[in-house]
């Protein structure tokens, strides 16, 4: 496998090789994981630039280097010959890379104003809270597309941010409470429930990187309106029960100049809303629509956004699909980094996910099947799992297991919600009220 070490960007020479090696990025997430040679000082120069601290690369060939990093080969360990490289090695998971709309200028006492934790609920606790909050905003953008009215748009984006602000608060006692509502739309509802899912998952990304409330707060609000556009195009064709016609996909792709129309006339709209409603679609090598835009030409929030679109369009509901298990849906994206997604979003949006979150339908690797209904924060590959089938795939009375409690047992694979015989969420909420 090589001498490989995980070490800090300035200590990066020529000839030395950034690795992805094959390591699990849910286990062993890469501080920088797009695997090539270093060329050149113009290279290192790049990532140093970029904001990165740390990589992982072969020090086979390079002993004067791997002599200040002794750790294991097998432990990927931080390097501990000085108390500083300790130090920034620890940091270098949030500091790894550069924050968008400038935050990484911002003067020490600006970053040290982003948000604390607020005190966690639990989940019994917040999920009747979170699911009036959802509904409350699933039935704001729902009257708006079913009955658009462009003069209404201004009063909507200021009517809809307490609804933000609401979602942000929940995100923050107990993700995993709201974070399982996004997963329980309907076929019919796709259209509105997609555009409040998005604006969800873009307020954890924020949450979860300790960006500011305001910040947090208008990603939020791009998500929430980046379909805007959509309002305009003919219901047979937004509503269209499968693959659509090269002629009907045309027309399709006009939503987001449209939007981009009719938000942009939205008095004091936040810039990131503009270009998230805007640049959602653009792909990193130009494949994308309206403009085929590529690489730094797309906004930072257009990138993070194109993400968070496509994980949600994957694990949603439609009416012509039934969502792919979670694990799949991240497989998906992490396959599209580099040629059309951000591979900087990608890696940080799978952080902030769990691979079997809530209501996920799991295989144990004894055959057992059943609905991970609490995640374990010490052990997140390991949660609580409520088991309804046996290894046969013959249904049985409901019976909690404690992954993290058990060595010898773990999740094998995803599977499809349907194939249990028992609605996911309706299992969730019986063990929270339960518990």
């Amino acid at each position: 496998m090589g001498l490989i070490r995980k070490i800090l960007i300035q200590d990066l020479k020529p000839g030395m090789r950034i690795l992805d090696s094959g390591i699990s990025w849910f286990s062993q997430p890469l501080l920088y994981s797009s695997p090539g040679l270093i060329e050149d000082a113009a290279q290192i120069k790049e990532l140093e630039k970029a904001g990165f601290k740390a990589a992982y690369v072969d020090l086979s060939d390079f002993p004067d280097v791997a002599a200040k990093y002794p750790a294991p080969d097998e432990v990927l360990n931080a390097a501990k010959d000085s108390a500083d490289t300790r130090r920034i090695l620890q940091e270098a998971d949030e500091e790894d890379s550069r924050a968008w709309i400038g935050l990484h200028d911002q003067a020490p006492e600006e970053k040290n104003s982003r948000q604390a934790e607020e005190p966690q609920t639990s989940l019994a606790m917040e999920l009747p809270v979170a699911r009036q909050i959802y509904k409350r905003s699933l039935s704001v953008i729902r009257d708006f597309i079913k009955a658009p009215n462009i003069k209404h748009i201004p009063s909507l984006v200021e009517d809809s941010k307490p609804f933000m602000a609401s979602l942000l608060g929940s995100l923050t006692r107990n993700p995993a409470a709201i974070l399982s509502l996004t997963r329980l739309c309907q076929a019919d509802e796709y259209t509105w429930s997609h555009c409040v899912n998005v604006a969800i998952l873009a307020m954890l990304y924020c949450n979860k990187q300790r960006y500011p409330k305001e910040l947090a707060t208008t990603m939020g609000l791009a998500g929430l309106f980046h379909d805007i556009g959509k309002t305009q195009i003919p219901g047979r064709i937004l509503n269209y029960p499968g693959k659509l016609s090269p002629q009907a996909f045309q027309i399709m792709t006009h939503h987001p100049g449209i939007g981009y129309k009719i938000i942009r006339g939205v008095p004091d709209i936040p810039k990131e809303v503009v270009d998230g409603v805007y640049q959602h679609h653009e792909r990193m090598h130009g494949t994308g629509y309206p403009n085929r835009l590529s690489g730094d030409e797309i906004s930072e929030t257009g990138k993070l956004l194109a993400v968070i679109d496509v994980y949600d369009a994957l694990s949603s509901r439609r009416p012509y699909k039934e969502p792919l298990p979670q694990h799949k849906c991240l497989s998906i994206i992490y396959s599209m980094r580099e040629k059309e997604l951000s591979p900087y979003y990608v890696d940080r949006f799978i952080r902030c996910l769990n691979i079997y979150p809530l209501a996920s339908a799991v295989e144990l690797s004894n055959g057992l099947r059943g609905v991970v209904v609490k995640i374990n924060d010490a052990t997140p590959l390991l949660p609580v799992v409520v088991v309804t089938q046996d290894r046969h795939k013959r249904n049985m009375p409901p019976r909690v297991v404690d992954l993290s409690a058990h060595p010898s047992l773990h999740i094998d694979r995803g599977v499809g919600a349907d194939e249990l015989g028992v609605e996911p969420a309706e299992l969730l909420r019986r063990f929270c009220q339960e518990t």
